[in-house]
C-alpha cells in the first residue's frame, strides 16, 4: 500500500480521465483529501473542447454547491489547498492557467520569484503555482511537445513539487509530473486518475503506480505512459489493500474520536506484529550493536522520541537522544560512538524527516524507519522499516499513529534493554503490552471525568502542563494536542523549570495539569505542584499513585491505571487526548481540520 497520509501532503490532488461524467468523482476525490488542505478547493475540466475552472473559498462543499455534477465532461483535475505561497483566498485558489496550461500544484517552488522577476507575464495570483504554469506554458510553446516541456521543466523549476495538468490542444490526454511531493497514478478499467493519495481513488481502483521524483506521466482512458528524461520507461502496478470502508466516519461526530477509540485495536495489531510466543519478532534489528540512538521527527513523532529518549536511558542504559528534524537537519550532527537513527513519519512523506534520512545516508550511518505508509519514500530510503498497524489517520491530529508509534519505539527499547541486561525478564513486560489494548478499552468506556474536567476549563486562555523525565514528554503531546484543535494556548514545561521565569504568569485560577507517573521523581513534581498552588492554580493531576488523602493538591484528581513503565505513557496520553477533544467540541472547534493545519508536512 502506498502512502496515507498523517502525517501526505499539505494540499489534495486528484484527476481523472475516463469513460464516466468527471465531476462527480472529482467531488468524491477531493472529499476524500480535505483533511490535507482546506482554505479553499476548485477544479477545471474539459467543457465543448474548452478548459472551464471553478474555484470556492472555504471548504469542498462550498465548491460543490458551484459545479454541476451532470456536466458532460470526462477529463478534469481538482485541487483542496493549504497556503503555502499567497493567501487563502480565491485569486490564489487552485487551478491556475497560463496560456494553454492549466494546472494543480502541491510543493513549493523555491525559484518563483527569481522566474517572475524576469518574466514579461502579468500573473493574476500571488502563488508559485501559477508560475509553474507559466514555465510549463512558455516551454510547451517553444517544444510544441508536452513531453519534452515537461522534461526541461525539472531542469528548471527548484523546490518541491507534485503537478497534475491539462493541455487545452490535448482534450483527451492527463499529465502528471512529481519533484519531492507525493504523487500516484491511479489504474482503472478505462478510466486513470492521478491523486496525492489513496484515499481519493480507493472507490474505483486499488491498482496504482507511484511516481519517483522527476518522472512524468501521460495518462488516457485507456494508457498510461511514464517517462524519466524524456525516455519511457516500465513501471509496476502495484495494488492496494485499503479498505474502503476503513475511511468511513461510523457513527461518531468526528474522525478524531472514532480514531481514538480504535487505539486498543491498532494497538494489539502493532504489538502482535513485534512480540509473540514470548518472543521478540525477528526483523527487528539488533541493538546492542550500537554505541547510541537518535531518535527524529517533527511535532507528534518527535514527541514520540521524547518518551523513547526516556526509556532507552533509564532502562537500556543506552545513550539516547530526541531531535526535531527541522532543526537537525541544519545543524552540525555529533555523534556519540555507532549510531542507530530512527525517524518516525506517519505519512513516511514529512519533508524535513525525509531531508534527514537523506543528509545520515551521506554519512553511512545505520537507519530505521518507523511509519504508518508502506511503500512511502522514508520506508523505501531507510536502511530498515518497521510498520505501524494504525490504518487510515483522517483527523489532522493525530491519535493512533501516535500511540502505535510509541509501542513500536517502547518495544525497541524493550529489546535493548534485554539485550543489554541478560538478567532483565522480559515476560511481564511482554504481558503488560498484551494487556494494554484490554486496559485501554475500558479507560474509554467511561469518560465522564475528562468530560467533567473539560467542562471547567474551556473557557480558559492560559493552561500549563508539568511533568519531569518522561511525564514532561507526555505532557508535550498533551499540550499540543490541546492547542492543535482547542486553540487555547497551551505550554508544556519541566516541573522544576516552571519556577524560572514561567510561574510568574501562573494567575488565580490557571488550569495547570500535572503528570505524575514516574515513582522515582514523584515526590518532586508534586512539590512543584504545591508551588503553583500558592500562586492560585487550578490544579489537575493525572496520576498512578493514590494521592485521594492530599485533596489540597488538586480540584481533579484522575487516577490512571498503573502499568509497566514501557507502555505507562500510551494509557496516560489516551486520556489527554480525551481531554484535548472534549475542550475543543465544547468551543466549537472544527476539531477533525483545526484551522491553519494540514495532516501532514511535505513542504519546508
Amino acid at each position: 500500500m502506498y502512502h496515507f497520509s498523517e502525517g501526505g501532503s499539505m494540499c489534495g490532488i486528484v484527476g481523472c480521465v475516463g469513460k464516466e461524467k468527471c465531476v462527480p468523482i472529482l467531488l468524491d476525490g477531493l472529499k476524500s483529501l480535505e483533511y490535507r488542505g482546506y482554505d479553499s478547493a476548485g477544479m477545471a475540466y474539459f467543457n465543448g473542447g474548452q478548459i472551464a475552472i471553478t474555484k470556492a473559498f472555504g471548504h469542498v462543499s462550498n465548491l460543490e454547491k458551484e459545479v454541476n455534477p451532470g456536466v458532460n465532461s470526462f477529463l478534469g483535475i481538482a485541487h483542496t489547498r493549504w497556503a503555502t505561497n499567497g493567501a487563502p483566498s480565491l485569486k490564489n485558489a487552485h487551478p491556475h492557467r497560463v496560456g494553454k496550461i492549466t494546472l494543480v500544484h502541491n510543493g513549493i517552488i523555491e525559484n518563483a520569484d527569481e522566474i517572475k522577476s524576469r518574466a514579461n507575464y502579468s500573473f493574476q495570483s500571488d502563488t508559485d503555482s501559477e508560475v509553474a504554469a507559466f514555465v510549463i506554458n512558455k516551454l510547451y510553446e517553444e517544444t510544441h511537445d508536452m513531453v519534452q516541456a515537461l522534461t526541461l521543466c525539472n531542469k528548471e523549476l527548484e523546490g518541491s513539487y507534485a503537478f497534475a495538468i491539462l493541455n487545452e490542444d490535448e482534450p483527451t490526454k492527463l499529465y502528471a509530473l512529481k519533484k519531492s511531493s507525493p504523487l500516484i497514478i491511479g489504474v482503472g478499467e478505462h478510466e486513470n486518475f492521478v491523486a496525492s493519495d489513496i484515499p481519493a481513488i480507493i472507490s474505483y481502483t486499488r491498482k496504482y503506480i507511484i511516481l519517483e521524483d522527476e518522472e512524468l506521466a501521460v495518462i488516457d482512458e485507456d494508457k498510461v505512459s511514464v517517462y524519466r528524461d524524456g525516455r519511457a520507461i516500465t513501471k509496476e502496478v502495484r495494488t492496494s489493500n485499503l479498505d474502503a470502508t476503513a475511511t468511513r466516519i461510523d457513527g461518531y461526530r468526528h474522525y478524531m474520536m472514532k480514531e481514538i477509540h480504535e487505539q486498543p485495536e491498532t494497538l494489539r495489531k502493532t504489538i502482535e506484529k513485534l512480540i509473540h510466543n514470548g518472543s521478540f519478532d525477528a526483523s527487528l534489528p539488533t541493538l546492542s550493536q550500537y554505541d547510541s540512538v537518535e531518535i527524529i521527527g517533527c511535532g507528534s513523532a518527535y514527541h514520540v522520541g521524547c518518551v523513547g529518549k526516556s526509556l532507552f536511558q533509564d532502562y537500556a542504559h543506552v545513550f539516547c537522544n530526541a531531535f526535531i528534524a527541522s532543526e537537525y537537519r541544519y545543524e552540525e550532527n555529533l555523534h556519540y560512538g555507532k549510531p542507530l537513527i530512527i525517524f518516525i513519519s506517519q505519512s513516511g512523506e514529512t519533508a524535513d524527516t525525509l531531508a534527514c534520512l537523506r543528509k545520515v545516508k551521506e554519512e553511512g550511518l545505520d537507519t530505521l524507519a518507523i511509519v504508518n505508509t508502506k511503500e512511502s519514500s522514508i520506508a523505501r530510503e531507510a536502511g530498515k522499516v518497521i510498520y505501524i498497524e494504525a490504518g487510515p489517520e483522517i483527523a489532522v491530529a493525530t491519535t493512533k499513529a501516535y500511540t502505535a508509534q510509541l509501542a513500536v519505539l517502547s518495544i525497541l527499547a524493550l529489546k535493548a534493554t534485554a539485550e543489554h541486561n541478560p538478567e532483565f525478564s522480559v515476560s511481564p513486560v511482554m504481558e503488560s503490552f498484551f494487556r494494554l489494548p484490554m486496559v485501554l478499552q475500558k479507560v474509554l468506556e467511561d469518560d465522564s471525568q475528562i468530560r467533567d474536567i473539560a467542562d471547567h476549563i474551556y473557557q480558559e486562555h492560559d493552561i500549563f502542563f508539568l511533568g519531569r523525565k518522561v511525564d514532561y514528554a507526555i505532557c508535550l503531546e498533551a499540550s499540543l494536542k490541546l492547542k492543535e484543535i482547542s486553540y487555547l494556548h497551551s505550554e508544556a514545561y519541566p516541573a522544576g523549570e516552571l519556577k524560572h521565569g514561567t510561574i510568574s504568569l501562573i494567575r488565580d485560577k490557571t488550569p495547570v495539569i500535572s503528570i505524575i507517573t514516574d515513582p522515582s521523581i514523584a515526590s518532586k513534581t508534586i512539590s512543584n505542584v504545591k508551588e503553583v498552588l500558592a500562586r492560585g492554580a487550578y490544579s489537575i493531576i493525572f496520576t498512578t499513585f493514590d494521592l485521594e488523602s492530599d485533596d489540597s493538591l488538586y480540584e481533579y484528581l484522575v487516577l490512571v491505571p498503573k502499568m509497566d513503565p514501557f507502555v505507562q505513557s500510551i494509557v496516560v496520553v489516551v486520556l489527554l487526548q480525551l481531554l484535548a477533544y472534549y475542550v475543543a467540541d465544547n468551543n466549537g472547534c472544527s476539531i477533525d481540520k483545526p484551522k491553519n493545519l494540514a495532516k501532514s508536512v511535505t513542504v519546508e
